[in-house]
């Protein structure tokens, strides 16, 4: 069957779409947060490096859990 993307499931195409995924949700999380962290995605989900000291890194599954650590970090939350 085809997915609703268009793509074969298991064909390399859901796999391209859900990394342009994690590369857009990379760069509005950098738009927000770059100042302060270092965003990458990485298996599993994002992480974020604090850029001051002490130097941490928080992970999350999902953008939005990021977004949550780091303001929690920043003592926003």
């Amino acid at each position: 069957g085809v997915g609703m993307n268009g793509a074969v499931p298991g064909s390399g195409a859901v796999r391209g779409s859900l990394e342009a995924d994690k590369g857009r949700a990379v760069a509005a999380l950098d738009g927000a947060w770059g100042d302060s962290y270092d965003i990458t995605a990485c298996e599993g989900g994002f992480e974020a490096v604090r850029k001051r000291r002490p130097r941490i890194t928080l992970t999350a599954e999902t953008p939005d859990g990021l977004a949550r650590a780091m303001l929690k970090d920043q003592g926003l939350r």
